[in-house]
């Protein structure tokens, strides 16, 4: 029994100096990689690296077009727009990792553009639906500007819209 512990105490030992030694050697080999960061660090250049953090964002950004359903957004206007109403430009945008809808549209009574703010809240794609101008035409007919916030699909926090659509859509 004597000898079995003896050997026992040996082979703990020894492995005990194995550990230590791979401790000291992982210890070496954090602390010059620690020092080469370090060295990185110092020797990047601050221009360089926004650079590259303004393309990858551009980057992104171009994705992120590609989840916006251009047609469940189309789907909706259509099912909302008033007779009387003419939808002349579209222009989304992300504000505060919202999709900001802007569009223009032409109406001839105060009341269809009522009716078409209602609707586009009722699908519950739009939220805060709100006049930003509003123009008398020679004819008789009212010009405003809407901005909403689109929340349907393919809008979700971040989604990035292809370029404006311009001209009429019936």
């Amino acid at each position: 029994m004597l000898v079995w512990q003896g050997v026992r105490i040996i082979r703990l030992s020894r492995y005990n100096t194995e550990l230590t030694n791979a401790i000291r050697r992982d210890r070496g080999e954090a602390d010059q990689l620690t020092r080469q960061a370090a060295d990185v660090r110092r020797r990047m250049n601050r221009t360089e690296l926004e650079q590259v953090a303004t393309a990858a964002s551009e980057a992104n950004s171009l994705i992120e077009q590609r989840t916006f359903s251009w047609t469940a957004f189309f789907n909706d206007i259509e099912q909302t727009l008033p007779e009387d109403v003419m939808l002349l430009s579209v222009h989304p945008e992300v504000k505060n990792e919202q999709t900001i809808v802007n569009m223009d549209i032409i109406a001839r009574r105060t009341e269809d553009v009522d009716a078409f703010m209602n609707r586009l809240e009722a699908t519950g794609h739009f939220r805060n639906v709100l006049p930003r101008s509003d123009t008398v035409q020679d004819d008789g007919s009212e010009r405003v500007q809407l901005e909403s916030v689109y929340t349907g699909a393919g809008a979700a926090p971040g989604a990035r819209p292809a370029v404006a659509t311009k001209g009429p859509v019936r």
